[in-house]
């Protein structure tokens, strides 16, 4: 589930899943389908497919940390399916995660504190 505006996926895009905290890919996926629901239409297979929540306040709390907006019951989100695939991407995933790992490397040398101590 995202915030309709800020999702650029479309059916039969194959997307990299990436663990937002660790920022390393983890799963390679195909969009199968994708629904613009507000929540206040979510059903109960929608709400199963989240994150576990009790209640609209408990959902609400959660999207409005990740997204830092206000969230409320006719707020539009994009319901994206998916299937997770394994076509040969192991190799995509392993270059991606040396990527960010030669990126956070180059940000650490170049950090304002490393250049205090040079």
């Amino acid at each position: 589930i995202r915030l309709w505006h800020l999702s650029r996926v479309t059916p039969n895009d194959t997307v990299l899943f990436v663990d937002a905290y660790q920022r390393k890919p983890f799963a390679v996926a195909k969009i199968s389908l994708i629904e613009t629901k507000r929540f206040s239409e979510f059903s109960d297979d929608d709400r199963d497919a989240t994150q576990v929540f009790e209640n609209f306040e408990d959902f609400s709390k959660i999207m409005e940390s990740f997204y830092g907006q206000l969230v409320t019951e006719e707020t539009e989100f994009r319901i994206i399916h998916f299937r997770l695939i394994d076509d040969g991407q192991e190799e995509a995933i392993r270059k991606q995660q040396q990527a960010m790992t030669e990126s956070d490397q180059e940000q650490e040398e170049t950090s304002p504190q490393q250049k205090r101590k040079k």
